[in-house]
């Protein structure tokens, strides 16, 4: 004689009564309510006290597609911040400055 786990629907064992003749025991975790018939690698299954609820296991989410750096990216990264592009030009002047945004400007082209 079996019940049924009210988490998967899986059959569990019942045990009979050490106390009355014909009485089977039930745990409390099971039902003797049948599930229906279901995929458990698409489904998954509960008895909400009265009756079983049948649910589609959602698909996975896309993987996302790789961040590809960009030539921006690539010059932002090549100027440094602000404040060593200020430091730059303070210690080596204007000029300095241009000659290695046009270096940077070469060697990342606008894609």
């Amino acid at each position: 004689m079996f019940a049924y786990d009210i988490e998967t629907g899986t059959e569990v064992p019942r045990q009979k009564s050490p106390l009355e003749e014909g009485v089977w025991l039930i745990s409390s975790n099971a039902t003797e309510v049948k599930p229906p018939t279901f995929d458990p690698k698409t489904h998954t299954i509960s008895f909400n006290g009265s009756k079983w609820v049948k649910e589609k296991i959602p698909e996975p989410e896309p993987e996302p597609e790789p961040y590809v750096e960009t030539y921006a990216d690539k010059r932002l990264f090549a100027y440094g911040p602000p404040q060593f592009q200020i430091e730059f030009i303070t210690e080596k002047g204007l000029d300095a400055w241009k000659t290695k945004v046009s270096e940077i400007k070469l060697k990342h082209p606008k894609e």
